[in-house]
């Protein structure tokens, strides 16, 4: 199985960007709301419960697709680079197709923080994530999305 992992600040286009490469190739949609939301029922946003089940979900979807041998699977997260604990779980994601013979892929989106802004009230965002119809959830877009690039390939 051929994974797909788009990646990029919050409203950068994600799940847009996603669905457009699902429809070229005939690969499955795993964007990252679809293992939040029904978390989010139950436990907050963050809490050791929430982050435990969402990473579980997550990677047991991945392991299931991965041996029904689909033919790729496009998956969404928005992966703080700075961050040793999500390069690990992209780590373990990557491993665990190229364990098995299949190639991973990546795409990175940016966008500024005004278009981003922009498109955080969106139809088809706010349709697809539950979460982001409150002022709260769609308030984490108000922050400027860190500088993506390692220290040593900055400007």
């Amino acid at each position: 199985m051929e994974l797909v992992v788009v990646f990029g600040p919050p409203a950068v286009g994600k799940m847009t960007v996603g669905r457009e490469i699902c429809l070229l190739t005939g690969f499955k949609f795993f964007h990252n709301h679809m293992t939040i939301e029904p978390v989010l029922d139950i436990f907050p946003y963050g809490s050791p419960q929430f982050s435990r089940l969402v990473s579980e979900f997550r990677r047991r979807i991945l392991e299931e697709a991965v041996d029904a041998a689909l033919s790729g699977l496009v998956f969404t997260y928005v992966w703080a680079l700075d961050l040793d604990e999500d390069t690990a779980v992209i780590a373990s994601y990557a491993d665990l197709v190229c364990s098995r013979g299949g190639p991973v892929r990546f795409v990175e989106l940016f966008a500024e923080q005004s278009e981003r802004l922009e498109r955080n009230g969106g139809e088809s965002r706010l349709d697809h994530k539950r979460s982001k119809r409150d002022h709260q959830g769609r308030s984490r877009c108000s922050r400027p999305a860190p500088n993506r690039l390692p220290k040593q390939a900055r400007p």
